[in-house]
């Protein structure tokens, strides 16, 4: 007599035994077959990648920004040295390229959101739902955007920024103006 057996159920009222060695062999197939099948197409993640260093720039984009591409920035930025700090507004005009509900920007997180809008082709402005996920904006559009959308989002924002390292005994925040700049325009850095 064989050793012990399993039964399947077929189509037919018959039921015929698979020995259990033979089981276990079809069962460690199936999940080298499912292991494999994963790695190859990749297993969904529940959140994004997490964002280590909201300094860092570059690297591989979520899918909710590589949803986008982005053929125009408008940024107007106000800058008060005495007070270290800066207050401005971006707009981003793009077009959708896979289906997305959200839009995601890179926003130093020590500056403050205090708004964002989907500006329409009418001249239509829509206030978003948004949410900051450390170095990130995540706002929610409406409804589900399509390839071919054109999108512009605006962002309001300000506070004071982080500052750079200091260079040569300069202590100068980051605000995009070159050193030379700021001197030119007698708007250097307090000492």
């Amino acid at each position: 007599m064989a050793g012990p057996s399993i039964f399947y159920p077929q189509t037919s009222p018959v039921v015929r035994p698979i020995p259990l060695r033979q089981h276990y062999q079809i069962m460690r197939l199936c999940t080298l077959l499912l292991c494999a099948t994963m790695l190859l197409i990749g297993c969904p993640s529940a959140s994004p990648p997490a964002q280590t260093d909201p300094y860092d720039s570059g690297g591989p984009l979520l899918p909710e920004q590589a949803a986008y591409d982005v053929t125009f920035y408008d940024l107007a930025v106000r800058v008060e040295p005495a007070e270290r700090t800066i207050a401005g507004t971006l707009t981003a005009t793009a077009r959708i390229v896979s289906p997305t509900a959200h839009f995601v920007l890179d926003l130093d997180p020590l500056l403050d959101v205090e708004a964002v809008t989907e500006v329409g082709e009418e001249g239509t402005r829509t206030a978003l739902a948004f949410e900051r996920r450390g170095g990130r904006i995540w706002a929610a559009f409406p409804y589900m955007k399509q390839p071919g959308d054109a999108v512009t989002v605006e962002v309001v924002y300000g506070g004071q920024p982080r500052e750079a390292p200091k260079h040569g005994g300069t202590d100068d925040f980051l605000l995009g103006l070159p050193m030379s700049l700021r001197r030119s325009t007698g708007t250097s850095s307090p000492a």
